[in-house]
């Protein structure tokens, strides 16, 4: 995470399942993560909590911290459907597939962002030109290898919807991508400024990963 930590803050400033609340990561969250090559470690100042339904965006995991008011949730997409469509794709001239490659992913944060910010930008002729999407800010490549073993990551900051996160002021969404493999959608949510510095901690915020 020391690698991404300061580029993260000069970027701020510049398919579901329910689980019971606990302290033992549920097996079917796990099998999730396992079958999408991606690895979790329980922070130890955090616990398990009940997933929120909500009509915003979805999410398979959440956990709270034991001490300071902050929650992540965990999103995993799984890609391989999607890629072996797009391969068969090439040859079958009535499918018409998107290639779920790293442009894609951030496609997906868009939309995720899109859906829980609290205020939507409008006015705009094309994806690209929207200064929501405009205002995503993708990682090195370097670091986001390093930290996430990612081919692609990227990160908005928003004032997160009511119906998606009653009680939270402040939200740093991020979406992390492993080509052919899965997109993997972390969700911060805080009321301090100052929880940012338990949240950037290396055992929080990469508490999921991709494994090497």
């Amino acid at each position: 995470m020391k690698y991404l930590l300061s580029f993260l803050l000069v970027g701020m400033f510049s398919l579901s399942m329910s689980f019971p609340s606990g302290s033992k990561v549920p097996d079917s969250f796990m099998k999730l993560v396992e079958a999408n090559e991606l690895e979790f470690r329980m922070p130890d100042s955090f616990k398990i909590i009940s997933t929120h339904k909500n009509p915003d965006m979805s999410y398979d995991f959440a956990l709270k911290s034991k001490t300071k008011d902050i929650e992540i949730r965990y999103a995993i997409m799984p890609l391989k459907d999607l890629v072996d469509s797009f391969e068969k794709s090439k040859t079958d001239t009535s499918m018409k597939v998107i290639n779920p490659d790293a442009k894609f992913a951030k496609m997906v944060l868009w939309m995720s962002t899109y859906n829980i910010a609290d205020s939507v930008f409008g006015g705009f002729d094309s994806l690209e030109t929207n200064p929501m999407y405009k205002a995503l800010t993708s990682f090195p490549a370097e670091d986001v290898k390093h930290d996430f073993n990612a081919d692609w990551g990227a990160f908005a900051t928003l004032i997160p919807r009511k119906t998606f996160a009653k009680g939270y002021d402040h939200c740093i969404i991020v979406v992390i991508h492993k080509s052919k493999i899965a997109n993997a959608c972390m969700v911060y949510l805080y009321n301090k400024t100052e929880d940012t510095n338990t949240i950037f901690k290396n055992e929080v915020f990469d508490a999921l990963r991709f494994r090497e």
